[in-house]
C-alpha cells in the first residue's frame, strides 16, 4: 500500500490480517493436536485420553479453518481486478472447505463414541472411519487448493496491483465534490463555514453544571439561538444534549410562543429537576445495587473467559507433561524434570514459533546481502514475525518453564507448621496439595472437586488484594484529575498509587493466573482421572456458547447503566401542566433524527475518541483518533494524512451499528463521550496504561466497541433485510407478503445480534490491541483527544468559536487549551494565537476576569475569532459564590473523580459559569453599543497584558 491510503486500503488490509490471523490459529491448532494423534496412532494404551482430547482440539480447527476458508473469499470478493473466475474459484473453495468441514464433524462424534470404553486393552482404535475419512481429506484438500490459489492470485499475483474496490478518493473529509465511485464527498464545513460554534468541555458533571450557567447566558442574548452548532465533549455533551434535546421537543410540540420560557431557565421545572438528579449515578441504593451488579456481571463474564483460557492451556499442558515424563514424582517427596529423552514434538512447540521468528529475520538479513528484499518478504515475513513473536516466548515458558516450577514448587516440601504462609505458601501448598490430592495416597473427592480443582482459598486472597490495589489506583487517578498539591507526604503517596500500585496490581493478576495455571496443570499431569473430564470441557463450551449469544462486549460493560442514567437525568421533556415530562427511557433517539434542529437552530455534535496505536496512521503516544457524532455524518475525522472517506451517513450508520437502532443513540454517544475511564484512554494511555489491566478485569469499561466506518455502513443485517425486503417487493400483492416483510425484519435483527462484538474484545482492550484496521474500533471519552472539542470547531471553518472550559487541568497550565492548540495545528494546519497569561494569578490575588480571547488562522486563508470562559475565581462574585469558595478550597477544581454533586456543589459551578459567560457577554455589547473596534490579537509570544479588558470582537450572528 502506499503512504496515502484509502479507506478501501485499509479495509483490504484489515481483511488480509483476519485471512492472516484465521492461517495462523489453524496451524497453530494443528501444530498442537499432532503430538495426541500421534501417541493414539503409537498403537499403546491408554489411548482414549489423547484420542478425545485430538478431537476437542479438531472441533477448534474445524472452526478455525472454515473462518479462513471464507475469510479468504470474502478478501479476493473485495478486489474489483479480481475476476469472475478467480472470485468463483474462492467460493467454490469455501464451499468445499465448508464440506469437509460436516464431514470432520461427523467423523468426531464417530470417534468419541469408538474411543469412550474404558476398558479396552490391547491396539488402539483407528482414527479414520473409512470412505468418510477419504471424502474429508478430498474435500478439504480440494477446498484447500481452490481457495489457497484464488487468494495467493489476488494478493501476489498480477492483479494485486490494481487499486482495490472503490478506487483511488481524495480526503474528502474537510471538502465537498464526488469520490471516483460516485458517492458525495463527506463535508464537514458545509453546515458550519463562516458561522458561529459554542463547544462544552469535559469534566464530568463540573462541566456539566458550569457550561449550564454558561448556556443560560448566551441563550439570554441570543447567541446559543444564532450558533449553528453546539460541540459537546464528556460532562459538557451532558447539558449540551439536554438543552438540544429539551428546545427540539418544545418545537415539535409547537411551544416557541414568546411566553414560553427558555431551556433551563431559572424557576424552569426541568431545571427544579436536574437539581434533584445531580446524584445521577447512584441517587438511592436500589439504584446503586443494580450498578454493583452491573460492574459484577461484567467482572464474571470476564473472569469466565479468562478461567476456559487457563483450564484450556492446562489441559493440554498437563497432558503433555504426562505423556512426556518430563516431570517424575509429581506430589511425592522428590519429583524431578527430564528434558533429556522428550520427543521431537516437544522442542518444535516449545522452540518452534521463535525459531521460526528468528529464521525470517535471517532469511531478510541474508537477501539483503546481495540485492533488496522482495516486497512480500519484508512485508508478509514481518508481520508473521509480529504474531508468532508472542507464541515463541509463550511457548518456551510453558512447555520448560512450567515443569521447573512444578518441580521447584512440589519439592518445597511443608513449612514447620505442616504449611507455608503467604504467597509462597499458597502456590507451593496449593501445587503439591493438588497433585497429591489427585493422585497420592490422600486423595478425596472433596479434595479433587473443590480445593484442588478450583484453588478457591488461594484465590479468594488473590482477589481481596487485587480489588484493594484497584481501590488504591482509582483514588490515584482521582488525584491526579485534583492535581497534586505542595505537601510531599500527598506527592509521595500520589506517586506510589499510580505508578507503583496499578503495576503491582497488574503483578498480582499474573500471578493469581500462574498459580490457577500451575495448580489446574498439577493435577492434569498426575492424574489420568483428572485428564479424562470430559464433562469440564463440555461444561466450558457450553459457557463460551452462553455468552456469545446471550451477551456482548458492549452488554458486558458499564456502558449501558451509564447511559442510562445519563438519559434518565438530563434527556426530558416539559409537561403542559408546569411540569416535566420524564421521557420513557426505552424510546430510541436514533442520533440522525435527534441531533438535527427543525427550526434552524443549533445541531447537536459529539465527539469521542477511537483508540488505536496503528504507526501507519497515529503518531507514537497518541493512542486515537477523534471519532464524531454529527446528524449528517458519523466516523473518524482526523488529520489530513487519515485515509479518506472515514465519514459516512449517520442514518446508515446507525443500522450497520444495531438494526433497530439501540446503540448510535442521542443518549448512547452522549455516554460514549464521557467514557473516562477504560482500559484504553488515548492520549491518556501513558498514565492509564498500568491500569490497562486492572480496568479490563474489575470491569472498570465505559467505552464501546463500534463498526469502523472504513469499513463501510454493509453489515450481514442490512444485507440479509436488502435481499428479504426486495424478495417482498417482488411479490407484492401476494398473501405470503407480511410474512416476507416479517421475515426480513426477524432475519436482519438475528444477523445484527450476531454481528455484536464478542465478549473475548476484553483481551484487545486489556493488552491494548485495537487497531484502524479491525472492523470494529473502541470509542472512548472525548477528552482523551481533545478536552475542549475546540478542533473539531475549527474543522468546520467557522467564523466564531465560543468555548466553555471547565477542563481541571492544574491552576495557571490551561494544559487543555495547549494540547488543543498543538492539536489543531498539527492536525488542521490552523494556527491559534490565543494568549492565557491573563488568567494566570500564579497564587497571588484573584485575576480580573475569567475570558480571553484569540484568534485562528486557517491554512487556505481566512481566519474565526475565539472567545473563552474559563472556570475560574475571577472579578467580584455573588456572595453565594464568595462563600462557597471560602468553605471549600478546591473550588471551582473539584476533582472529576467526584460525580455526587449536592444542591450547592451544583449551583456554584452554574452561577460560577452564568457569571462569567455573562461579563464577557456584557463586554461585548459594550463594544456593540461604541462601536469600538475590534483590535488585532497581538503577534504569537507577545505577552497581551495591555489589551483593555473591553477589547473582544462583537459575536457574529450565523
Amino acid at each position: 500500500m502506499s503512504d496515502e491510503r484509502t479507506r478501501a486500503e485499509v479495509r483490504l488490509g484489515g481483511h488480509w490480517r483476519q485471512v492472516r490471523a484465521a492461517m495462523l490459529l489453524t496451524a497453530l491448532l494443528l501444530l498442537v493436536q499432532w503430538p495426541m494423534r500421534h501417541a493414539v496412532q503409537a498403537g499403546e494404551q491408554p489411548c482414549a485420553t489423547p484420542a478425545r482430547l485430538s478431537l476437542l482440539v479438531d472441533t477448534g480447527l474445524i472452526c478455525a479453518y472454515l473462518l479462513a476458508a471464507w475469510r479468504a473469499h470474502g478478501f479476493v470478493a473485495l478486489v474489483r481486478p479480481a475476476g469472475d473466475m478467480v472470485r468463483r474459484r474462492a467460493f467454490a473453495g469455501a464451499v468445499l472447505v465448508s464440506a469437509a468441514a460436516f464431514l470432520d464433524g461427523v467423523e468426531n462424534v464417530v470417534l468419541w463414541q469408538r474411543f469412550g470404553d474404558r476398558s479396552a486393552t490391547g491396539t488402539c482404535p483407528s482414527l479414520s472411519v473409512g470412505w468418510l475419512t477419504g471424502a474429508l481429506w478430498v474435500l478439504w484438500i480440494g477446498g484447500l487448493l481452490l481457495a489457497g490459489t484464488a487468494l495467493v492470485t489476488t494478493r501476489y499475483g498480477s492483479l494485486s496491483r490494481t487499486p482495490p474496490i472503490g478506487g483511488q478518493a481524495s480526503n474528502g473529509q474537510a471538502a465537498g465534490g464526488q469520490t471516483p465511485d460516485g458517492k458525495v464527498a463527506a463535508d464537514l464545513t458545509r453546515h458550519d463555514r463562516g458561522r458561529q460554534i459554542i463547544c462544552c468541555s469535559g469534566g464530568g458533571i463540573r462541566s456539566a453544571a458550569f457550561s449550564l450557567g454558561a448556556l443560560q447566558a448566551l441563550t439570554d442574548a441570543g447567541e446559543y439561538q444564532r450558533s449553528s452548532t453546539v460541540i459537546g465533549v464528556s460532562g459538557g455533551g451532558y447539558i449540551a444534549a439536554a438543552f438540544h434535546f429539551l428546545r427540539r421537543s418544545l418545537v415539535d410540540e409547537g411551544r416557541t410562543s414568546p411566553g414560553e420560557s427558555p431551556p433551563y431557565s431559572m424557576g424552569s421545572p426541568e431545571l427544579a429537576r436536574l437539581r434533584r438528579h445531580t446524584h445521577y449515578l447512584m441517587p438511592s441504593l436500589a439504584v446503586g445495587a443494580r450498578a454493583i451488579m452491573s460492574l459484577l456481571y461484567g467482572a464474571v463474564v470476564n473472569l469466565v473467559l479468562i478461567g476456559i483460557l487457563i483450564r484450556a492451556v492446562a489441559w493440554v499442558l498437563g497432558w503433555a507433561i504426562a505423556e512426556t515424563s518430563v516431570v517424575r514424582g509429581l506430589g511425592g517427596a522428590d519429583a524431578s524434570t527430564d528434558f533429556g529423552s522428550l520427543p521431537t514434538w516437544y522442542w518444535l512447540g516449545a522452540a518452534g514459533p521463535l525459531a521460526i521468528v528468528v529464521v525470517l529475520f535471517l532469511a531478510e538479513v541474508l537477501v539483503d546481502r546481495f540485492r533488496v528484499p522482495p516486497t512480500w518478504l519484508r512485508r508478509e515475513g514481518r508481520a508473521l514475525a509480529r504474531l508468532l513473536l508472542l507464541p515463541g516466548i509463550v511457548s518456551p515458558l510453558l512447555l520448560l518453564g512450567v515443569p521447573l516450577v512444578l518441580v521447584w514448587a512440589n519439592n518445597l516440601g511443608p513449612g514447620p507448621a505442616g504449611g507455608h504462609s503467604g504467597l509462597l505458601g499458597g502456590l507451593t501448598d496449593g501445587v503439591v496439595g493438588t497433585a497429591s490430592g489427585v493422585a497420592g495416597p490422600q486423595a478425596t473427592n472433596a479434595n479433587a472437586a473443590v480445593d484442588s480443582q478450583f484453588g478457591f482459598v488461594t484465590l479468594a486472597a488473590l482477589g481481596a488484594a487485587f480489588i484493594a490495589l484497584a481501590r488504591s489506583a482509582w483514588k490515584g487517578i482521582q488525584t491526579i484529575s485534583a492535581g497534586v498539591g505542595p505537601s510531599l507526604r500527598r506527592r509521595i503517596l500520589t506517586w506510589l498509587r499510580t505508578h507503583l500500585v496499578p503495576w503491582l496490581g497488574s503483578a498480582l493478576l499474573v500471578v493469581g493466573v500462574l498459580v490457577v495455571l500451575l495448580r489446574w496443570t498439577a493435577g492434569y499431569a498426575a492424574s489420568e482421572e483428572w485428564r479424562s473430564r470430559w464433562w469440564v470441557a463440555g461444561l466450558c463450551a457450553a459457557m463460551l456458547v452462553a455468552t456469545r449469544i446471550f451477551t456482548d462486549a458492549t452488554r458486558t460493560s458499564l456502558h449501558p447503566y451509564y447511559r442510562e442514567r445519563l438519559s434518565v437525568a438530563y434527556l426530558v421533556g416539559r409537561g403542559h401542566s408546569e411540569r416535566e415530562a420524564e421521557r420513557a427511557y426505552p424510546t430510541p433517539l436514533p442520533y440522525s433524527r435527534y441531533a438535527v434542529s427543525p427550526d434552524g437552530g443549533p445541531q447537536l455534535v459529539i465527539v469521542g475518541s477511537a483508540n488505536a496505536a496503528d504507526a501507519d496512521f497515529i503518531p507514537p503516544d497518541r493512542g486515537c483518533v477523534p471519532f464524531v457524532f454529527d446528524p449528517e455524518l458519523t466516523g473518524i475525522a482526523g488529520d489530513v494524512t487519515l485515509p479518506a472517506e472515514g465519514l459516512e451517513p449517520t442514518a446508515e450508520y446507525e443500522v450497520r451499528a444495531d438494526y433497530h437502532h439501540r446503540d448510535v443513540t442521542l443518549p448512547g454517544a452522549v455516554a460514549i463521550s464521557g467514557a473516562a475511564f477504560a482500559p484504553l484512554t488515548g492520549r491518556n494511555n501513558a498514565s492509564t496504561r498500568p491500569m490497562r489491566l486492572l480496568f479490563a478485569v474489575v470491569n472498570a469499561r465505559l467505552g464501546v466497541w463500534l463498526p469502523n466506518p472504513y469499513w463501510g455502513t454493509t453489515s450481514p443485517a442490512a444485507a440479509l433485510a436488502r435481499r428479504c425486503g426486495d424478495l417482498a417487493e417482488r411479490r407484492r400483492g401476494e398473501s405470503r407478503t407480511g410474512m416476507l416483510t416479517r421475515l426480513a425484519s426477524a432475519t436482519a435483527y438475528a444477523a445484527s445480534i450476531a454481528d455484536k462484538p464478542g465478549a473475548h474484545q476484553l483481551f484487545r482492550e486489556a493488552f491494548g490491541r485495537a487497531s484502524m484496521y479491525d472492523r470494529r474500533l473502541y470509542v472512548t471519552d472525548g477528552g482523551h483527544y481533545d478536552n475542549l472539542g475546540l478542533v473539531e470547531a475549527l474543522r468546520r471553518r467557522p467564523a466564531r468559536v465560543v468555548v466553555i472550559d471547565a477542563s481541571n487541568d492544574v491552576e495557571d497550565s490551561f494544559a487543555a487549551v495547549g494540547s488543543a492548540i498543538a492539536s489543531a495545528r498539527m492536525d488542521l494546519g490552523v494556527d491559534v494565537n490565543l494568549d492565557l497569561r491573563t488568567l494566570q494569578r500564579h497564587g497571588g490575588e484573584r485575576i480580573g476576569r475569567g475570558w480571553a480571547r484569540g484568534r485562528a488562522t486557517y491554512p487556505e486563508g481566512g481566519t474565526a475569532d475565539i472567545l473563552l470562559v474559563k472556570a475560574v475565581l475571577a472579578g467580584d462574585l455573588c456572595w453565594d459564590l464568595e462563600t462557597y469558595a471560602l468553605e471549600h478550597p478546591d473550588f471551582p477544581r473539584h476533582t472529576t473523580g467526584d460525580q455526587l454533586y449536592g444542591e450547592f456543589d451544583f449551583e456554584a459551578y452554574r452561577a460560577l459559569g452564568e457569571t462569567l459567560t455573562r461579563d464577557l457577554l456584557h463586554q461585548v455589547e459594550r463594544e456593540r453599543a461604541h462601536g469600538v473596534p475590534a483590535g488585532d490579537v497581538p503577534a504569537a509570544g507577545v505577552p497581551n497584558s495591555n489589551w483593555p479588558t473591553d477589547d473582544v470582537p462583537a459575536v457574529r450572528p450565523g
